[in-house]
């Protein structure tokens, strides 16, 4: 009997880790929008859009804002994995999540999850290296994170 139950733990914990799936971004960097015209020392300053990984055999897009809100796009198959705000059938409206947990200047990592447009839910991590650049314009310096390539993501659904 005990046998048979730790069998069965141990199938259903690896039919959950074989839908946890790791990417790695595909471009040599991605420049991330002007945070400030202030150097970036927080995550909350990171707004970075199109951050794409994976190959042709499986793509994503990440979209993050100001470090809090979150959206990927699954641009193999066309379709949203994760939007900002999903409201259920009842109305009840849920907010997607991205919580830091490293941030240093040069790397970074988080924990995101939310909700795709038919109300399914995913879950996953994030994580790379960074580096700070800027652009002058007459006001000043404005300052931008960019990503370096050989970032990750892993997508668990």
């Amino acid at each position: 009997m005990k046998r048979a139950i730790l069998g069965l733990a141990l199938l259903v914990l690896s039919a959950t880790a074989a839908h946890a799936q790791t990417y790695t971004s595909t471009a040599n960097f991605t420049t991330c929008h002007p945070s400030s015209n202030y150097p970036i020392v927080y995550f909350s300053q990171f707004t970075c859009s199109g951050v794409l990984y994976g190959d042709t055999g499986a793509q994503f897009e990440t979209f993050m804002y100001n470090g809090g809100s979150f959206e990927l796009y699954d641009v193999t198959n066309a379709k949203w994995l994760v939007i900002s705000v999903y409201c259920d059938p009842q109305n009840v409206c849920h907010n997607s999540s991205l919580t830091v947990t490293n941030f240093s200047p040069g790397t970074f990592a988080y924990t995101w999850s939310g909700y795709d447009e038919n109300g399914g839910f995913h879950t996953g991590t994030a994580a790379g290296t960074w580096y700070q650049a800027y652009h002058l314009t007459i006001h000043g310096r404005w300052y931008y994170p960019v990503i370096k390539a050989g970032s990750s993501i892993t997508i668990t659904e």
